[in-house]
């Protein structure tokens, strides 16, 4: 997530100063209708014996300062909104260990009216216009925010007894589950970030005035679309 922020704020600097020179200020709105958990930060958070199936979606405003033939950046307050159901599952099936059949250990979490707010720095640099009006580049973006909601913890454990007979008896599992409330920062690292780098492709709709898709990594997933719109005031 920092080398993000570095990378945006590297493009940033790195502007034409005539691009700086006409930027003006301005509004942004976003929206991704869908992530899903998977990609390479699915696989950061995927250790062994552990399966993340997260999904939600996410709407961000803030501000941003840009030109109509360059690129723009901003800070935006975006929340993000967990599917209810989003699970971090780290159990385990054993059935070698007791005659009396297979058992789950370990400890599985499920989201519940889950939302997470951060402010964070984005950027949409483009990298080729086509006839003045499209322009396709790169988005990227980076924060640090907090959760609210719940998880629904279930902890999977196995007691046993001895229970007597011929050979000198034998010892029996039984199952046993606890379930509880838990925040989501004992079920997810602390402080948790956000971070989206993505392909885009940006089409100005008038003077000051550009709608954008995207579709890409967005930390703890991917997303097949995104959109946003931007207004540049002044124009």
């Amino acid at each position: 997530m920092l080398r993000t922020l570095v990378v945006a704020s590297l493009l940033v600097l790195s502007a034409p100063s005539h691009l700086l020179a006409q930027s003006k200020w301005g509004v942004a709105v976003s929206w991704t209708p869908e992530w899903k958990s998977g990609g390479p930060f699915g696989d950061a958070l995927e250790g062994e014996g552990t399966t993340v199936d997260f999904s939600g979606s996410d709407f961000s405003i803030g501000i941003a300062r840009g030109s109509d033939a360059g690129g723009d950046w901003g800070v935006s307050f975006i929340r993000q909104t967990w599917d209810d159901g989003s699970t971090l599952d780290e159990t385990q099936v054993e059935c070698n260990t007791f005659v009396s059949g297979c058992f789950t250990f370990g400890e599985k979490s499920t989201s519940q009216n889950v939302k997470y707010n951060a402010f964070y720095i984005h950027k949409f640099a483009p990298f080729v216009t086509i006839k003045d009006r499209v322009q396709i580049g790169m988005n990227f973006g980076g924060g640090i925010g907090s959760f609210s909601g719940t998880f629904i913890q279930e902890q999977y454990d196995i007691s046993t007894r001895f229970v007597p007979g011929p050979g000198g008896g034998t010892i029996v599992g039984q199952q046993e589950v606890t379930v509880s409330e838990v925040e989501p920062k004992e079920v997810l690292f602390a402080p948790w970030p956000i971070a989206k780098i993505q392909v885009a492709a940006a089409v100005r709709v008038a003077p000051g005035v550009k709608v954008r898709v995207a579709g890409g990594l967005d930390f703890p997933g991917t997303s097949v679309f995104g959109l946003t719109g931007v207004y540049l005031f002044g124009n």
